[in-house]
């Protein structure tokens, strides 16, 4: 049973995206009333609280990694705000919350970063907001789509599966032992 449509879970961090939150997620909740949003998170100032409350965002706090997948699955879709440490300074590199969210098979939106290790596909395994009325789109385009829904979870799940397992990297990782290894004589 889905109780939200759309579930944001990230942590304020220190002021470092309060304009992206502002912008991306309590913009676009603001502008599609219609919809349920729901936020799980910590460290939340209370101007941004009282931001969630004006916008009708369901504010839930923290929770605890192991009960990511089952609020991932009372949710519609959900939606990632990059953080811009991971834009700038770490550019091709997303946190672990867009693999979490592909891995257990919801939609995902995110806001703009640079796969420059081609380890998704945009448009099939995830959808890019390039700006905050492109994050509305895309969640209205969710919203009406069940088929599109069901593409980018399943099509996010395949590639979550042949190119992202722990085995994969375990083997990838043994990989690079042994080439140093060599190297080293």
């Amino acid at each position: 049973e889905k109780e939200n449509d759309v579930v944001w879970i990230g942590n304020w961090g220190d002021d470092e995206r309060s304009i992206q939150i502002r912008d991306y997620l309590i913009g676009t909740a603001t502008s599609l009333p219609m919809l349920k949003f729901a936020v799980h998170g910590v460290r939340y100032p209370k101007q941004a609280l009282r931001s969630f409350r004006a916008a009708g965002i369901a504010y839930k706090g923290w929770v605890p990694n192991f009960k990511v997948p089952s609020v991932f699955a009372r949710s519609r879709m959900t939606l990632h705000i990059m953080r811009s440490f991971y834009c700038s300074v770490l550019p091709g590199i997303p946190t672990i919350r867009p693999f979490e969210a592909m891995a257990c098979g919801i939609p995902l939106i995110t806001t703009q970063w640079c796969d420059e290790e081609h380890l998704f596909r945009e448009g099939e395994d995830y959808l890019m907001a390039h700006s905050p009325e492109h994050m509305r789109q895309h969640v209205q385009l969710l919203t009406s789509s069940r088929q599109r829904r069901q593409d980018l979870a399943g099509s996010a799940l395949e590639t979550i599966r042949a190119r992202h397992t722990c085995d994969l990297r375990a083997e990838q990782l043994e990989q690079i032992c042994s080439t140093l290894a060599a190297k080293a004589g």
